[in-house]
């Protein structure tokens, strides 16, 4: 199983800081960890071999069929 695929949006792990407030009014950043949408639509080529997607990027965009790809993912 194969083909084109439009992926919208990738969601990345982040670290965000706060500043917080103790009962005795002093302040403190803590770091939080939380999730980032990114919306990048990129188009990419999905194979899906055995239990693994690898998805590509194709540099012609499709115009070259014997154009290597870029690994984009596993």
């Amino acid at each position: 199983m194969d083909g084109p695929l439009l992926l919208t949006r990738v969601v990345r792990k982040t670290v965000i800081s706060f500043e917080t407030f103790n009962a005795q009014g002093d302040a403190s950043v803590v770091q939080v960890d939380c999730l980032a949408p990114e919306l990048n639509p990129q188009p990419l080529i999905g194979i899906l071999c055995n239990d693994l997607l690898v998805l590509c990027r194709d540099p012609s965009d499709g115009k070259d069929p014997m154009s290597a790809v870029d690994l984009w993912a596993v």
